[in-house]
């Protein structure tokens, strides 16, 4: 059965996989300033769905954060990305279904294209202490 550290790293493993070149951490919340484009994974909540005794869901919210400050990376194209492989998956059985629910983008001033995105999206798992 799925724990937050399995499906973590499940996020962690996919993200290094489909985007390379960003530097990927696990934090507790936002993502670190660099000379390198940064990536952070967290999650910032789970809320409980009991449905009976001994059936428990989870609903986890995961926050992914890519970070350019070196305006390096196609931050817009990375977000894209990150969708394409996330929403509507299962994660190889981890999970009963991820959806992406929002992308935030940001710039720094006097840059032209995003030099940050933030990627909000819901895991629902069975929970299991």
């Amino acid at each position: 059965m799925s724990t937050r550290k399995d499906i973590t790293f499940a996020i962690l493993e996919a993200c290094k996989t489909v985007l390379p070149d960003v530097s990927w951490n696990v934090n507790v919340v936002g993502v670190n300033k660099s000379n390198v484009v940064e990536g952070a994974i967290s999650c910032d909540r789970i809320n409980l769905i009991h449905e009976a005794k001994g059936i428990t869901h989870a609903s986890a919210l995961y926050n992914i954060y890519i970070l350019d400050m070196s305006n390096n990376c196609d931050v817009d194209n990375a977000a894209d990305v990150l969708f394409d492989v996330f929403n509507e998956q299962n994660m190889g059985g981890l999970c009963y279904n991820v959806r992406i629910n929002s992308i935030v983008y940001g710039a720094i001033q006097g840059y032209k294209q995003s030099s940050l995105c933030k990627v909000e999206m819901i895991v629902e798992y069975p929970f299991n202490v």
